[in-house]
């Protein structure tokens, strides 16, 4: 293997940890839920209620074009969850050499989707202020990312029984 996050073929030869696959397996089944309710794929839950309860976001406050727009731009944001989550699911059944990848294009997105929010997060950590729940889930996802990305490319077990 060339490069632990590039590999030179992509196959179903794995030499990360195994905690790598679970923690990814966890966020897929997050990110799909996630995907199915924010995308309004849930007849039980309405994406308006995820945003207002969830998110925190008041979209009473704003005029009723502007909420739509804000409904549809989540309910898009769901799409892209349930791709991501549908190409995670082919990666762990029949491409695993690609795990450090799909950490990376997770965390790319989480990074850039929270890059605005993670200054005003910071700085409620700073006051005190309590942080929304879907701040803590999505910080909370982040660590989990990070570690799982940690332990996809490195192996420390795998280094020892080849070192037997």
């Amino acid at each position: 293997m060339i490069n632990p996050i590039l590999p030179k073929n992509i196959d179903n030869n794995y030499n990360g940890s195994k905690i790598a696959i679970a923690i990814l397996a966890i966020i897929t089944i997050v990110k799909l839920l996630m995907g199915i309710n924010i995308g309004g794929f849930n007849p039980f839950v309405k994406t308006e209620y995820i945003l207002s309860h969830i998110d925190g976001i008041p979209l009473d406050t704003y005029p009723i074009e502007a909420s739509k727009t804000i409904i549809s731009m989540a309910q898009s944001w769901g799409l892209d969850m349930l791709i991501l989550s549908c190409l995670s699911i082919l990666i762990m059944l029949k491409y695993r050499a690609a795990i450090p990848i799909m950490f990376v294009i997770y965390l790319c997105e989480n990074f850039i989707r929270e890059a605005p929010a993670l200054m005003r997060i910071f700085e409620k950590f700073i006051t005190g202020t309590p942080l929304s729940t879907a701040a803590i889930i999505n910080l909370s996802l982040i660590a989990l990312l990070l570690i799982g990305l940690i332990l996809s490319i490195y192996n420390p077990l795998a280094k020892a029984d080849k070192q037997k």
